[in-house]
């Protein structure tokens, strides 16, 4: 079992729990790893994604209680050109860095009408970025999100959207 599986909340165990008897619905396939990692192109980090079904190209990604919560819209200077970079994948116009630590995301640049948002977008440009640097396969990439929210003391599939 995978570490964050061991954990009741952690969200890896949500996403097994959620697709231990369904996964198949994405791909015939057997094959389904969970806890899956994919380094981002062009800074120091990775993207820490629920499961992954290889044959499909499907990541997963499962949100419980930490979208409940304020999150900061602020990134680390090296993010500037994965957003307005020449060949940034969101079609935003180039833009030079700035002589900065950190900046803000403009959340109306993604249609968000708020200035501040209880779901953890940093982490899911990440996701993105993470499986936009897996660009090499032959088949496309898909991100599923699975949405849990606490209701009379269950959890309950909110949405389930795909990118």
């Amino acid at each position: 079992m995978p570490p964050k599986m061991a954990s009741v909340a952690s969200s890896s165990r949500f996403c097994y729990l959620a697709l231990r008897d369904g996964y198949k619905q994405f791909n015939n396939s057997e094959d389904i790893i969970f806890e899956h990692s994919c380094r981002i192109k062009g800074v120091n980090a990775t993207a820490n994604l629920d499961a992954y079904i290889p044959k499909a190209n499907i990541y997963f990604e499962v949100k419980c209680h930490e979208i409940f919560s304020q999150h900061s819209i602020y990134l680390k200077k090296s993010y500037w050109n994965l957003l307005y970079g020449q060949e940034n994948d969101f079609g935003f116009s180039y833009a030079k860095c700035p002589d900065i630590d950190e900046f803000k995301i403009e959340l109306c640049n993604f249609g968000i009408a708020k200035t501040k948002i209880r779901f953890d977008i940093k982490q899911f440009l990440c996701h993105l970025w993470g499986i936009a640097s897996q660009k090499d396969k032959d088949i496309p990439a898909k991100l599923v999100y699975l949405f849990f929210r606490l209701c009379h003391n269950k959890w309950l599939i909110l949405t389930r959207n795909s990118v």
